[in-house]
């Protein structure tokens, strides 16, 4: 009688292990839930500093968003949950023309696919009215375009665009909006450094 109840103890205990498993976040969900935020002590001019100083993958450098004036930084993270081989990268603010948006702000992380140039992203999507930080991760893909001098942003499953002037003076309002746009038009990145091989904006004659 014992074993029977010990087993039926034991397949509750399982049971209930399984369950929480299934409602925790892995990989890049993950480290989008626990990440975000304001870096503390972040100085943009030591930021931009430490990518001269280090051999950088073909996303990493100084990015700028192409219809607003944000200026951000990608590099590394320093760390990689087990269930994530590939590497992480975190999109954290420069400069912003919007002042809620502060340098240090985490904007969202962003992880290699197998396929090349593509990268898998979690955006944050919300203001904090608490302390402005980003929250809300949604789902984008980013891909490098161009030779590697613009990162394309395209919506996982939805049409939408950031709408970051949208901060002020509702800083709890969605960031997000429905946009009418073909397949092949969208939202991205112009890379500022390291300095792109072809002109961002030719002249053309």
């Amino acid at each position: 009688m014992r074993s029977v109840r010990l087993a039926l103890l034991l397949a509750a205990l399982l049971g209930a292990l399984c369950s929480a498993a299934k409602g925790l976040p892995k990989g890049l969900d993950r480290v989008a839930a626990e990440g975000g935020g304001i870096v503390t002590g972040f100085n943009p001019d030591e930021a931009e500093a430490a990518l001269r100083g280090m051999p950088l993958h073909a996303v990493e450098g100084v990015w700028q968003w192409a219809d607003i004036d944000t200026r951000v930084v990608i590099t590394r993270t320093a760390a990689t949950p087990a269930d994530l081989p590939a590497a992480i990268y975190s999109i954290v603010v420069l400069h912003a023309s919007d002042p809620s948006l502060r340098p240090g702000t985490v904007m969202g992380y962003l992880a290699t696919t197998a396929k090349r140039d593509t990268y898998d992203a979690r955006l944050y999507t919300r203001s904090s009215p608490r302390d402005g930080s980003l929250t809300s991760p949604a789902t984008y893909t980013l891909t490098l375009e161009d030779s590697e001098t613009r990162l394309s942003v395209r919506p996982y499953g939805h049409k939408l665009r950031f709408n970051w002037w949208r901060l002020l003076p509702y800083p709890y309002r969605s960031l997000l909006s429905p946009i009418r746009r073909s397949d092949t038009d969208a939202a991205g990145l112009l890379r500022i450094y390291p300095s792109p091989g072809k002109p961002l904006h030719p002249v053309y004659l």
